[in-house]
């Protein structure tokens, strides 16, 4: 039998082998079996992409990706009443719709997670403190986590923000667990994607691209555990049966992360190219801006991350895999 250590590494070994496909196969935690019938198939290369890059071979039906609940564990819905404005989920705009957004600037790098152990660990940041704050990254064929703080289950509050689709949703809790969020149910569209997350003081604000598809009145997020550390990319362990530390791994291109104590934005608006560090930045991470050996945070909080398994590339890379 395979031990965790041995688990881990043929993950890692199929993520790498099918990374070159468009609809990549990535793995949080398969059975023994499944790996090992697809190591085997791996060993005789009977696994390809053709030359529009799609798999020749059907994704597993066992696949974590595409059996996730509609709904997530241990979280109840917002009341909907207290929706003051919402925007229909299928005019939800693509980065392809939103022609006039500017994209982060090229050259430099980027952030690649795996969607199996990679995470920033960034500690705890004081949400419950805030009188507003925004929370906004631009992504890049991402599914899953994006950032979480807090420990899924009630009365603990938490506050995230997750992209892609079945079922995922961005928002926060309040008092003991009372749910404020919007399901997020979209494709990645293979563009740069803005995504923000805002509270003014009173509401609560989802934009993608620039564009309002969410405003609802909530009150602030917390009261938060000083313990419970700020992710990027993955979530904390909620279950004592869960073996991994971090759980609900996010997968895909992450190339500027900011968190604001303001709400930098209650209208439609054009996402900017590049994210300054005010006064009321409390964290800011621009890999384009960044070397391969360090994440430093580029605010006055200082709040540098400490990497785990996440990979430094190219963005010209990624882009040119794109155009084959």
């Amino acid at each position: 039998m395979l031990d965790n250590k041995h688990t881990r590494a043929a993950s890692k070994e199929l993520t790498i082998r099918f990374g070159r496909c468009r609809n990549r196969w990535r793995f949080q935690r398969p059975s023994v079996g499944l790996l090992m019938t697809l190591v085997s198939a791996a060993s005789m290369s009977s696994v390809g992409c053709d030359a529009a890059g799609q798999s020749q071979s059907k994704q597993p039906a066992a696949s974590s990706r595409s059996t996730e609940p509609a709904t997530e564990p241990g979280l109840e819905p917002a009341d909907k009443n207290r929706v003051v404005d919402v925007v229909d989920q299928a005019a939800a705009p693509t980065a392809k719709e939103n022609a006039a957004a500017e994209k982060p600037r090229e050259g430099g790098h980027v952030l690649e997670f795996n969607g199996i152990d990679s995470y920033i660990d960034v500690g705890h940041i004081p949400f419950d403190s805030f009188a507003e704050f925004t929370i906004e990254a631009w992504v890049k064929d991402w599914q899953q986590r994006i950032v979480y703080q807090g420990k899924e289950g009630d009365p603990e509050n938490s506050v995230w923000l997750t992209w892609g689709s079945h079922g995922w949703s961005i928002g926060w809790e309040s008092v003991n667990g009372q749910n404020y969020s919007y399901k997020i149910d979209r494709e990645p569209s293979g563009e740069w994607e803005h995504v923000a997350l805002v509270f003014d003081g009173e509401n609560q604000f989802v934009f993608a691209d620039g564009k309002l598809v969410r405003e609802t009145t909530a009150p602030k997020p917390g009261p938060m555990r000083e313990q419970r550390r700020f992710l990027v990319g993955a979530q904390e362990k909620w279950k004592p049966s869960q073996f991994e530390e971090t759980q609900r791994h996010g997968f895909g291109y992450l190339s500027i992360l900011r968190i604001s104590s303001k709400a930098r934005y209650t209208e439609p608006f054009t996402p900017p190219e590049q994210f300054v560090a005010d006064k009321q930045t409390e964290l800011l991470y621009d890999m384009s801006r960044l070397d391969e050996k360090t994440l430093d945070d580029l605010s006055q909080k200082k709040r540098h991350g400490q990497l785990h398994e996440v990979k430094w590339i190219s963005r010209a890379d990624i882009d040119e895999d794109r155009n084959r």
